[in-house]
């Protein structure tokens, strides 16, 4: 009831979000199915982003409404210029966002995801808005028709792989906030801390173990 009642409110909301510069959760469901259609008729490929931004809900409680409705403008506007023209921004809540990028595989769908980690990490306006450790996106991708031919199964699988990159080494140990070849000279050379050790140590015979 509490999900069909958060629905039907989006869908009486119109095309846009009225507090931010994104569209509506029923606006982009339209534009979905409409994608899935065109897509299955020509043959050809889209995305689906599932963005996830951790320290929302830390930071939401103490914003009175007027820096609250700033800060969700900062958060729609800072994902707004990672996008392209034909890409569609839909707010679901606060700390999730999904967006549709159209006749685009997976290597486009990484190369958006490293320009919405990057935008985020130079972030500075936040720190005005008592988020303590900063606002982290956490991405999960979808492509069809590859993880689904209907949206449902889409927007699952995308949530799936968000969850997983949450819970993985790599964000766990803070690499996935630095840049990504700092990350990978950390790896390679003796300067890795003894806990990156362990960890890696670990992944290495769960993977050993699985062969």
């Amino acid at each position: 009831m509490t999900a069909a009642r958060r629905v039907d409110a989006m869908a009486r909301s119109g095309i846009k979000d009225p507090e931010t510069s994104a569209y509506t959760f029923a606006y982009f469901g339209d534009v979905a199915g409409r994608e899935i259609d065109r897509a299955a008729r020509h043959q050809r490929r889209f995305s689906l982003l599932i963005v996830n931004l951790d320290g929302v809900e830390q930071a939401r409680p103490r914003l009175d409404p007027e820096n609250l409705l700033a800060f969700r403008r900062l958060l729609s506007d800072a994902l707004l210029e990672t996008v392209r023209d034909s890409d569609i921004l839909a707010r679901v809540e606060d700390d999730e966002y999904y967006i549709l990028l159209p006749e685009t595989g997976l290597l486009g769908a990484l190369a958006a995801k490293r320009r919405i980690e990057a935008r985020f990490n130079e972030l500075s306006e936040l720190s005005r808005f008592h988020a303590p450790n900063g606002v982290d996106p956490v991405v999960g991708i979808s492509v069809f028709p590859t993880d689904g031919s209907d949206l449902g199964r889409l927007l699952r699988v995308g949530r799936r792989r968000a969850e997983q990159s949450r819970a993985g080494v790599f964000r766990r140990l803070g690499l996935a906030r630095m840049p990504f070849w700092d990350a990978i000279d950390l790896l390679v050379t003796d300067r890795v801390r003894p806990e990156l050790t362990a960890a890696l140590d670990g992944l290495s015979t769960r993977a050993i173990s699985t062969m």
